[in-house]
């Protein structure tokens, strides 16, 4: 169970470091950057998925096998990596917003927890079937 939970922190600590530095990326990402109050949610929230599958992606190019190697239930990241990720982007989106700063979609719950399972869901995938 801790294998898990390391490997939810470790998905849950680069979506944070993502919207830390994605606020300065808004300008060359604007689609995955989007205010929240703006009135497309959908294509926001699609753009968090599209930029958790490119992640994804990018993550398995960097470290193309399990993170966790003792894995006794198969796929429980698709579980913990949303709410995880999902909690803390939520929390990073209050602070934000309390300090007056622009709050993209990234930094709601919804887009990051549809970030972490489309990331996780691409680790997930791409090592069951290769």
């Amino acid at each position: 169970m801790m294998e898990y939970l390391f490997e939810a922190l470790l998905q849950d600590l680069f979506a944070f470091a993502l919207s830390i530095f994605g606020d300065g990326f808004e300008s060359l990402f604007g689609r995955f950057a989007r205010e929240k109050n703006e009135r497309n949610i959908a294509l926001n929230l699609f753009s968090s998925v599209v930029l958790g599958v490119v992640l994804g992606v990018l993550s398995l190019l960097i470290v193309p096998m399990h993170i966790i190697q003792a894995v006794s239930i198969p796929g429980i990241s698709l579980f913990l990596a949303p709410l995880l990720v999902g909690g803390t982007m939520y929390m990073w989106g209050r602070y934000r917003r309390g300090r007056g700063l622009p709050v993209s979609t990234l930094a709601t719950f919804w887009g990051g927890a549809l970030f972490a399972f489309s990331s996780a869901l691409v680790r997930f995938l791409f090592l069951r079937l290769f």
